[in-house]
Parts: structure tokens; C-alpha cells; sequence
């Protein structure tokens, strides 16, 4: 056995020797941990307009089309918001609505649907003010059309989403920030949800509220029913969002497990950061999407982490990081199978970036272009 006088070293250099090699030791396990997350990004070009944050996307048959929003590009420090629409085949970009062509008015945090070939826009901020009014975009005919304006009052950060009900499309709208109109209260945190048919306009769902009243909140669809997860409320037990979890089924909201360590059990352990890579579900103005029967959320303020879900178990479970800048405002979009994830936010910086997600892929961090 050598001795530590042979090697040059006293009791005290030996003990520091030993605690470096063990911290690097420790970082190796923890980057390995890191590693070994399912799931790879790849940039796949650049969305053909200017960049921009809180726009709006819809699916139509093999097309997704996203518009409007927020930008700080082009040297513009105050910012503008945008009315503009460009659709997407997976291959190519085109501008279907020119910003000077839309009968609208410009808008950022605004929601939309789709039932048919339409597009529903409505609410969001026009840079003075928040917004109720609603129209529709027909995707074949390039014509729009404004419906009667959303009753449930001017918001910003409102969730939307296309369910079938009784066998038609039927679009939703709800929570998000704006005026209460049952008390007349402006600028609160709300919960209501409301129904949009074609034949029969606007209608509230009264015996059913969102388990919170929140803003900014995620949704992805799986199996005709709109999972809701996190975003901002007042009674948000953190900083970075609010942990509640629910989905509707058309008619009622059904809760779910907690999205944070919430409970004595093992399975939430690693949901506010108790795991390898110490990150949160919780999380606000995140994107959100489904494929292949699982969920997904993902991006969100001042994050770039992922998480999975699994409807069968109602757990999450944490996948390869985003792989371009942490964002919020991004949208997300599933076509041909395929997630994408687009745009968005970070600071004062705007993203014009589009990346597909392989959920299931080993990360290869040269596959991005």
C-alpha cells in the first residue's frame, strides 16, 4: 500500500484530494441521470413570419395555422401586436392573411377553435384594452365573419378547445383574466366555462366551474376530453404556477392528481423538484399537446423542461428538455403525427424557431439542423 507521504500529500491535502473527486463524481451521476431522459428535439427551420409570442394556432385537416400575437422584433422596443395568419403543411409556410387584410383588430393572448373548416378568434388585448369580440376564418373560402361577442366578458390568457358533443364539433372557452360579469369586478382571476354551437350561438355552463380560477393555463385533448393543466392563479401555492389538474368531458370538470409534491405518497416525489434534475411541473403559459394517447407539457416561464402524462395511471413523467431557449408564449401543434413546438418568448427576446419532439426517441443533441 502506498503511503500518503510517498505521494506528497498530508492528512488535510489527502481529505480535499478526496472531496473534489467525489463531487465530480456526484456531478458525473447527476449529468448520467440527465442523460438518460427519453425523447429528442430537432429544429426543423423557422416559422414564416416575424417573430413573435402569445399567438393563436389551430389544426384544419392537414394544416395548422398560426397568427396574431406579440412581437418585439424588428428593433421595435415597444412592441406590436399582430393580425396576421400563415398555415403550414409540414413543409411550407404561407401567408393566407396578411396583416393589413384582416377585418379584426390586432391582438395578442386571444384563444381559438375550430368546428369544420373554421377558425374561432376571440378575446385576447389589442395593446389599450382587453377584447370579447369573436370571428370566425374559413379556411376554404379565406372569408371572415364576426359572431355575436364572447358573453363571458373581455379576458386575456383564456383557454379554447373543440370537443364532440351529441355528434358535433363544438368549441370552449374558458378561465382566464379579465372582468367577473356576475359581480362586474374587472381585472379577476376566473374559472367559468362556455359553449359555442353553430346553430345555437353562445351558452354558459353554470353548475360547472375549473377546480381553480386561473389564467394562463395549458390544455391537450386525448380521447374527446380537454385536460387542463397548470398556469397562474391567486390562490397559487407558488411562484411558477398553480398546481391543479382536471379535465372536462363536454359537460363537467373531473379533478386529477396534483401536478406538485402534494402528497405523502412516493409517485409526486420528484414533481417539485425532488428528482434528478431538480425541475417543477408547475408552471405557467406553457404549451401543451398530445400524441400517440399521451400528454404532454412543455416550455412555460423561464422553463424548457417536459413532462409526460399518462391517462391510464394519472401520473407525469419527465422527458428530454426542450432543446431551444426557455420560453413562454410558444404554441404547439401535432400534424401528421408529428409535435411541434413554435415561437414564443424569453425576456425581451422573440423566437421564430420550430422544432418536432420525438417522444420516445434516444436524445441526440447533433440531430437538430
Amino acid at each position: 500500500m502506498i503511503g500518503l507521504k510517498k505521494l506528497g500529500l498530508n492528512k488535510s491535502a489527502f481529505a480535499a484530494k478526496f472531496l473534489m473527486v467525489a463531487m465530480a463524481v456526484a456531478l458525473l451521476s447527476c449529468n448520467n441521470d440527465d442523460e438518460d431522459l427519453v425523447g429528442n428535439w430537432i429544429k426543423v427551420g423557422d416559422f414564416g413570419g416575424i417573430k413573435r409570442s402569445e399567438a393563436i394556432v389551430a389544426t384544419v385537416d392537414d394544416k395548422v395555422y398560426v397568427g396574431f400575437g406579440w412581437s418585439q422584433a424588428d428593433g421595435d422596443k415597444n412592441g406590436r401586436r399582430l393580425r396576421d395568419l400563415w398555415s403550414f403543411d409540414g413543409r411550407t409556410w404561407i401567408n393566407v392573411v396578411k396583416d393589413a387584410d384582416a377585418p379584426l383588430a390586432a391582438r395578442s393572448e386571444a384563444v381559438s377553435f375550430v368546428i369544420g373548416k373554421k377558425i374561432y378568434i376571440g378575446t385576447g388585448f389589442d395593446g389599450n384594452q382587453k377584447l370579447s369580440d369573436f370571428w370566425s376564418y374559413d379556411t376554404q373560402t379565406g372569408q371572415w365573419e364576426q359572431i355575436d361577442d364572447f358573453p363571458g366578458g373581455i379576458r386575456i390568457g383564456a383557454v379554447a378547445f373543440t370537443l364532440t358533443v351529441n355528434g358535433k364539433q363544438t368549441g370552449f372557452v374558458g378561465t382566464g383574466y379579465g372582468t367577473d360579469i356576475a359581480s362586474g369586478t374587472e381585472d379577476k382571476y376566473l374559472n367559468d366555462i362556455w359553449r359555442y354551437d353553430e346553430s345555437t350561438g353562445w351558452s354558459a355552463l353554470q353548475a360547472s366551474t375549473y377546480p381553480v380560477k386561473v389564467r394562463d393555463a395549458s390544455v391537450f385533448i386525448i380521447d374527446n376530453k380537454a385536460y387542463v393543466v397548470g398556469g397562474r392563479s391567486n390562490s397559487s401555492t407558488s411562484t411558477m404556477g398553480d398546481n391543479n389538474f382536471a379535465y372536462f368531458d363536454g359537460t363537467e370538470w373531473h379533478e386529477l392528481r396534483k401536478i406538485s409534491d402534494a402528497t405523502d405518497e412516493s409517485y409526486d416525489d420528484d414533481y417539485s423538484g425532488g428528482g434528478t434534475t431538480g425541475n417543477y411541473i408547475v408552471r405557467n403559459n406553457a404549451v401543451a399537446f398530445a400524441v400517440d394517447g399521451k400528454g404532454y407539457l412543455a416550455t412555460g416561464t423561464s422553463k424548457a423542461d417536459v413532462w409526460e402524462y399518462t391517462v391510464s395511471t394519472d401520473l407525469w413523467i419527465e422527458k428530454t428538455a426542450f432543446e431551444g431557449y426557455s420560453r413562454a408564449g410558444a404554441v404547439a401543434f401535432v400534424l401528421n403525427g408529428i409535435p411541434y413546438v413554435a415561437t414564443g418568448r424569453s425576456s425581451s427576446t422573440d423566437y421564430d424557431d420550430v422544432w418536432i419532439f420525438q417522444p420516445n426517441a434516444e436524445y441526440n443533441e447533433k440531430a437538430d439542423q
